[in-house]
């Protein structure tokens, strides 16, 4: 063999490598471990929680093949991979078996059942949790339908309990992310609300805004359920986004625990629209029955006892006006009684006035408590999923009927006080926008809203919704704004109804007033602007007490000393 055989050999032996090596190149092949994809063979969808930053550089590649469980090619050689979009897949070896591959930050859960997943009892099975770092959890569980009128959806609420073996017969607690270790949690389907924010929107606002008067005895009490969302496989099945939830219980509110027979710390759920829940009248009760015109008794759950409630609702109802001012506070948390007002009212969530909510007691010779639950009737969207268009509502019960009606403790000063700090902290048109957009753009930037419209036929999604509840808390907000402006008049009316012990003048007043003052040595006082913001704050001795008020600026105030009000005037 001469020397230009062996060189157009190996220049032959070159050109073939070279061109193998480019089709190396345009080819691009991606193995995903097992844990870390989820099949719906059903609904044609695949899901995968691993990160997209691992699978590698795809822009040079004109054919990619990914590996799950079988072999997959991607039609149309994307030149990146995103959380916000979808992919269209076909089996290499079968032709035509078209498969969408969505990509996911949420984590994900995987239960399969050993039978039908009924309202009761519980259906055993077993349960995965996992994100994009792998498998989290792996447990035996007991499953079943959650809920009433949200059972009649096609897209089921969940109660989960974690169970130690197959058997059920001991539960174990389970942990996900910063949410409470427990055995009892809640899959919430969401399916009522068109961008699925509602509750996990409202939730996270009534964490940020309120705690427990007990806090500091009890650091590890929550004012209400936290949550987080992630995404469910039912028995191979893909059913789209949830809301995972901690239970209002005794252990989230870290009730004291009953003692024998006496009852300390008490935990009531709203459950359906009553007399009792909206404090209109206090009706007989019977210890042998869990329920009791509207409300359900949750804890004590050794026995059944409905005298404490029953009481405070009877007080509620039929206490005198001076028995009601001097003592309401004794029986009801006064912060919390303000903050709950405030919170349903903004976001017009009308739902949970009596119903859907929790009446609470820390320990025995406590005052109870609010803690709302099942916020998806907010922002504008009615319980049953459709827009509630007026913003220009007030919503009350009897109890904060009479508390408006009578002020006591300065309640109506206190109320325009924490709105007027709210508004320019967790309440501003910007904030509460941002919390909106939050929730929406976590969903959006995950393409949620496509595999809900795949799973669930009848489910429309529109980014009109999300202008919608933007456009009507700014509605509601101008109309809250306008409300709280007008319980200036109730506080006049109180004034009237008040025993003032002092007399105060001049007024008008310009650089000083005298408060003569026939109490006792070391009475506070305070001076309040009509937006209940305090000026002032001190204290009388008996007599004369002169007070600069050089540092004021024109326009009307309250002098509140104890139980009494007078309104004075500042020009200059």
């Amino acid at each position: 063999m001469n020397y230009r055989t062996i060189f157009k050999l190996l220049n032959s032996i070159v050109l073939i490598l070279i061109c193998n090596l480019n089709s190396y190149s345009q080819i691009k092949n991606i193995i995903v471990p097992e844990g870390k994809y989820f099949i719906d063979n059903y609904n044609k969808i695949i899901l995968c929680t691993e990160k997209i930053s691992s699978l590698g550089n795809i822009d040079e590649a004109e054919e990619i093949n990914i590996v799950f469980d079988k072999n997959y090619k991607i039609k149309g050689s994307p030149d990146f991979f995103s959380y916000s979009e979808s992919y269209d897949l076909e089996i290499t070896d079968e032709g035509r078996s078209q498969f969408k591959l969505f990509f996911t930050q949420l984590p994900v859960f995987t239960i399969n059942t050993k039978g039908e997943v009924v309202d009761d009892p519980k259906v055993g099975g077993y349960l995965t949790y996992s994100d994009s770092t792998g498998i989290l959890l792996k447990s035996d569980i007991g499953i079943e339908i959650r809920g009433n009128w949200s059972q009649t959806f096609p897209k089921k609420t969940y109660d989960l309990e974690f169970w130690a073996d197959e058997t059920g017969k001991e539960t174990i607690d389970a942990k996900f992310g910063n949410l409470r270790s427990d055995d009892d949690w809640v899959l919430d389907a969401l399916y009522n609300e068109p961008l699925r924010i509602n509750s996990y929107t409202a939730h996270k606002l009534w964490l940020d805004i309120h705690t427990l008067y007990y806090a500091g005895k009890a650091p590890k009490a929550k004012s209400g359920a936290d949550v987080s969302y992630a995404e469910l496989f039912l028995n191979g099945k893909y059913h789209g986004l949830y809301m995972l939830s901690e239970q209002i219980d005794r252990k989230q509110l870290d009730l004291k625990k009953t003692i024998g027979a006496k009852v300390e710390g008490e935990l009531i759920k709203g459950d359906n629209w009553g007399d009792a829940v909206t404090f209109i009248k206090a009706n007989p009760f019977d210890n042998n029955s869990q329920t009791w015109d509207g409300f359900e008794m949750k804890y004590p759950d050794e026995f059944i006892n409905w005298e404490n409630i029953h009481a405070f609702v009877d007080f509620v109802v039929n206490s005198r006006d001076e028995e009601f001012k001097s003592s309401i506070f004794k029986r009801f948390a006064i912060d919390n009684a303000i903050d709950y007002f405030i919170f349903i009212n903004l976001l017009g969530a009308s739902d949970n006035t009596g119903k859907n909510i929790f009446i609470c007691k820390y320990k025995s010779g406590e005052p109870y408590f609010y803690t709302p639950w099942d916020l998806d009737g907010t922002y504008g969207t009615l319980w049953d999923g459709s827009r509630q268009y007026t913003a220009t509502f007030e919503l009350t019960n009897g109890l904060y009927e009479r508390l408006f009606k009578l002020n006591p403790n300065q309640f109506i000063e206190k109320l325009i006080s924490r709105w007027t700090e709210l508004r320019l902290s967790k309440f501003s048109n910007v904030s509460l926008a941002e919390g909106l957009d939050r929730s929406y753009n976590l969903l959006k930037g995950n393409n949620i809203y496509e595999r809900e419209g795949i799973v669930w036929k009848e489910y429309k999604f529109s980014i009109n919704d999300s202008t919608f509840m933007k456009s009507w808390i700014n509605t509601r907000l101008q109309f809250m704004d306008g409300y709280v402006s007008t319980l200036t008049g109730a506080i006049e009316t109180s004034i009237k109804n008040s025993s003032v012990v002092s007399t105060i003048y001049p007024i008008p007043a310009s650089d000083f007033i005298t408060i003569d003052f026939n109490g006792l040595d070391g009475t506070e006082f305070l001076i309040v602007n009509l937006q209940g913001v305090v000026q002032k704050k001190g204290q009388l001795d008996a007599g004369k007490n002169l007070f600069k008020t050089t540092d004021f600026e024109n326009g009307i105030y309250f002098v509140v000393i104890g139980n009494t009000f007078q309104k004075i005037s500042i020009i200059k």
